[in-house]
């Protein structure tokens, strides 16, 4: 049977179709309480205007409006509610052997915007040798609007063989919230992230990655929310953008990978983000991953239970308790079938970027290897106190030019919100004006003081805190470590920008470009939460994005400052650094346990802890002169606090 739909049409029963056209003013609606699902070929499809032809199946179903709090229009392929409900579902979709408790083989294919393939809100669900699909842009992952696997409530979700590829924007391949527990064994996820453009009107909130953490993309490939336990095991991951594990929102989560591969392409779409964001309350383990991504391997913001990294030995295992229980149940109660696999972490950038407060600890267990082209571990502070975080390494591999680097941040924050529904277009950056605070003191103990604790270990790489604002010491304490490098205070310098600021005398500012030559500038004016006055100056830009020249001044002027758009979000912790004596930015330094550091240049301290046995060298064929308050001053066990300058001579 062939239908054309030219108006409004209303579909009161399930039919049958070889042929449909919807007209561009043609819409196919429901009874009330109603919504159609429509399949073509048995790929579930949005009934968006245009010419269908194949086996199409227009099925009446209950209307879904409403997951938990959230209210959408949900439409999904596979609805379970303790069990399939077929009356909120869409029965031509499913190509599999579906029972109550499980779904075998077959595939789930979905076209189109808003879909999601598989809803669980309650009871135990198998996912076994299932091939699912997603071609379309999601609305929102924080509310599973728009997964190909959404899991919700008390769900309980075994998922195994299995792929999931999806393509579009927040097309989520895996979203779990609320109390759902999700095992995923043995399986492939790839995200394909495409551009947002006219789709983050529709749906402003978070329809690409937050440039503001100096990365791009659309899509992030899993989610996990609110107090959900996840656990990936011998599964391979990917996508193109943005990041490849992502929890949001959490207060009690779980989030575990176990013997898995998470990557993101360095010549595939956005080539840019994370390998996974751990955010609030989520315990966060990583026993033989393979991350592999081109700007963070682990991006931190604000999390409050520990982090764990190491080899999936069956003792790290076992350690985890119930947190992996899931796991440890579907294996038959033991941990034995487990190959142990160190974790292998790699970025050309960085390991770690942690911002706003972390309050616990993020621990690398023996075996564990980091590779980064930039630093391993970078802290972001920007809070009047921040506290930690706290960072420990024990017989790890870390290759890096920085071990670590604790600078000012520089997130934009929320703005004039110009491309997006959150942020602010720019960030601007002035040359450091620091004066010393009274109450601080970088050779003291403090609450808000970074920990690097390392130990059994040899490494090359420097050690920085350029945060010259809020008084915040960086501690290093090397523990049977071997370190060749600089550790020290100093100042920071971002290596690119995208244009330049000029102060004018009436308080506003011009844009230039990098050599001085004033653009067009744009004042852009906002009420952040509807009451926070915040004010942005920005470059004109023309149809192509290029910044406009001011055509009536062709002069060269002298650049006060740096602002960097949002548009060139990887500039952004690229930094230059200038060792310097400590302003608000103290740098202490402890040896212990036969502790050997080489100085490989100008550093300075402000307490230096040299424990019997251990020692501080010049490379060969140089010599240390080290000087505490301007005196000259052995190398010889004991605590030294002031200002404290070791230079090769």
């Amino acid at each position: 049977m062939d239908k054309s739909i030219m108006n409004e049409f209303t579909a009161t029963e399930d039919t049958c179709l070889s042929s449909l056209t919807i007209g561009p003013e043609g819409k196919l609606l429901a009874p009330e309480g109603k919504v159609i699902l429509m399949t073509v070929d048995h790929v579930l499809t949005d009934p968006v205007p245009g010419d269908y032809r194949g086996e199409i199946v227009l099925h009446v179903a209950d209307s879904v409006t409403k997951i938990g709090e959230w209210e959408n229009p949900y439409r999904s392929a596979l609805y379970v509610d303790e069990k399939p409900i077929e009356e909120k579902s869409a029965p031509a979709a499913i190509t599999g052997d579906l029972t109550d408790a499980s779904l075998q083989g077959g595939s789930i294919a979905l076209k189109g915007d808003c879909l999601n393939g598989i809803t669980i809100t309650s009871g135990d669900f198998a996912i076994d040798g299932t091939q699912i699909t997603m071609d379309g842009r999601g609305a929102d992952d924080f509310q599973l609007f728009g997964s190909a696997v959404a899991v919700y409530g008390k769900g309980k979700v075994t998922i195994q063989n299995t792929s999931i590829e999806t393509k579009g924007v927040v097309s989520t391949a895996l979203a779990a919230a609320g109390d759902s527990t999700v095992l995923v064994m043995n399986s492939k996820i790839k995200s394909e992230g495409i551009s947002n453009e006219s789709w983050h009107v529709k749906h402003p909130h978070l329809s690409e990655t937050p440039w503001v953490l100096g990365i791009r993309g659309t899509l992030r490939a899993t989610n996990v929310l609110d107090n959900a336990n996840v656990t990936y095991y011998g599964c391979d991951m990917q996508c193109n953008g943005w990041g490849v594990l992502s929890t949001d929102g959490t207060k009690e989560a779980v989030h575990n990978i176990i013997n898995t591969r998470a990557i993101i392409p360095g010549n595939v779409g956005y080539a840019s983000g994370y390998g996974a964001y751990i955010l609030g309350g989520v315990t966060s383990t990583f026993l033989g991953a393979e991350l592999d991504v081109p700007d963070f391997c682990f991006a931190v913001g604000g999390n409050n239970r520990p982090i764990t990294v190491g080899a999936s030995s069956k003792e790290n295992l076992e350690a985890c308790g119930d947190r992996l229980l899931p796991l440890k149940e579907a294996m038959g109660g033991s941990f034995d079938g487990v190959e142990e696999k160190n974790s292998i972490i790699r970025s050309p950038r960085f390991i770690g970027m942690w911002h706003h407060n972390s309050t616990e600890p993020f621990n690398a267990l023996p075996g564990t290897v980091f590779e980064a082209g930039d630093t391993a571990f970078l802290i972001k502070s920007g809070m009047p106190r921040p506290n930690g975080p706290e960072i420990n390494c024990d017989a790890c591999t870390i290759k890096a030019p920085r071990i670590v680097h604790l600078m000012e941040t520089d997130d934009a924050g929320m703005g004039t919100r110009t491309h997006d529904g959150s942020w602010a277009p720019c960030k601007e950056l002035w040359p450091p004006r620091p004066a010393p605070e009274e109450r601080y003191d970088p050779a003291g103990e403090s609450e808000n003081t970074a920990h690097i604790n390392l130990k059994n270990m040899t490494l090359s790489g420097d050690c920085f805190n350029t945060r010259t604002s809020g008084g915040q010491t960086l501690a290093i304490a090397l523990d049977a470590v071997s370190l060749t490098g600089v550790v020290s205070s100093g100042f920071g310098s971002h290596r690119n920008f995208s244009y330049g600021l000029i102060h004018n005398e009436d308080g506003s500012l011009t844009c230039t470009d990098c050599e001085g030559r004033k653009y067009v500038t744009e004042k852009l004016d906002d009420l952040l939460f509807g009451k926070m006055p915040v004010t942005n100056y920005v470059p004109k830009t023309d149809d192509r994005g290029a910044f406009v020249y001011d055509e009536s001044d062709d002069q060269c002027h002298p650049i006060d400052g740096k602002g960097i758009y949002y548009t060139d979000p990887r500039y952004l912790a690229d930094m230059d650094i200038t060792p310097a004596p400590a302003v608000n930015n103290g740098v202490q330094l402890k040896l212990a346990n036969g502790s050997v550091w080489t100085v490989s240049g100008e550093s300075f301290l402000n307490r230096f802890e040299l424990a019997e046995g251990c020692s501080v060298i010049a490379p060969e064929g140089r010599s240390l002169r080290i000087t505490v308050d301007g005196k000259d001053t052995l190398p010889a066990p004991g605590i030294y606090r002031g200002a404290i300058r070791i230079s090769l001579i």
